[in-house]
């Protein structure tokens, strides 16, 4: 889920770099800025703006080809934490027979007191 907001903010970003700036920059060049300096902005601004929106639809797409993989491993290490329980349980039942079992004895050998 917090990878689709990352991809919908650098998606808004791509939108705000490759659309707002350019248009902010031209009403700036009406009220006097440098037309050079206008047009490197621009050219700054599409371009990153361009590139920000193709690494987000990468990122977009990619995204669910990355899960499969990470979705397996985390399956895998929590069979592996499950085994891992089931016999230390397994280990906690013997010692809980042979307490049990000293506990008989000793019973018996103090003459039924507890």
């Amino acid at each position: 889920m917090a990878r689709i907001g990352v991809i919908g903010l650098s998606a808004g970003m791509a939108v705000v770099m490759g659309a707002i700036v350019p248009i902010i920059t031209i009403y700036y060049m009406a009220q006097g800025l440098e037309v050079i300096a206008g047009v490197i902005v621009i050219l700054f601004s599409l371009t990153g703006g361009v590139v920000l929106g193709v690494v987000s639809m990468g990122i977009g797409f990619a995204a669910p080809f990355a899960g499969d993989s990470a979705a397996a491993e985390a399956e895998e290490r929590l069979k592996v934490l499950r085994a891992s329980h089931r016999a230390l349980l397994e280990e906690l039942d013997d010692e809980v027979a042979i307490l049990k079992e000293i506990r008989d004895n000793l019973k018996n050998a103090g003459g039924g007191r507890a």
